[in-house]
């Protein structure tokens, strides 16, 4: 009789690194770091924005540095200014941003011109793989 053994493979850096693949899988792996990076940097400026108050869409007396609130706006006017969604009556900027996040984090974009690989060999990762 025949003892069957089943093992799990530990998600590491090794086996998860993007490896030299084809021209094309190169291309998509540069193109979804790049759209990660894009991503973000749209959540970084609108930090920026509202600690600094560049006049973008915060003004300098509503800066944090300057006792305004990051959340006012969107608390008061913000939670109701996207429902309905005003040019498509399901679809919204937000959710398209979330998916996009969604399809970054499942393919590792944060592999390729990221911290992606660092980020798995720290040993709370290995040991809880749902943070990778």
């Amino acid at each position: 009789m025949e003892t069957m053994i089943a093992t799990i493979e530990r998600a590491t850096a090794e086996n998860t690194a993007p490896k030299a693949g084809t021209a094309h899988e190169r291309a998509v792996r540069y193109i979804l770091a790049g759209t990660r990076l894009a991503l973000g940097w749209i959540f970084l400026w609108a930090f920026i924005d509202k600690m600094f108050g560049l006049g973008m869409a915060t003004e300098s007396k509503n800066a944090w540095i300057n006792g305004g609130s990051p959340t006012k706006g969107f608390l008061t006017f913000g939670v109701t200014a996207v429902l309905p969604p005003e040019n498509n009556p399901f679809m919204d900027d937000h959710l398209i941003y979330a998916a996009v996040l969604a399809v970054l984090a499942l393919v590792n974009a944060g592999d390729t011109w990221g911290l992606g690989r660092m980020w798995a060999r720290l040993p709370i990762v290995q040991r809880t793989p749902w943070l990778r």
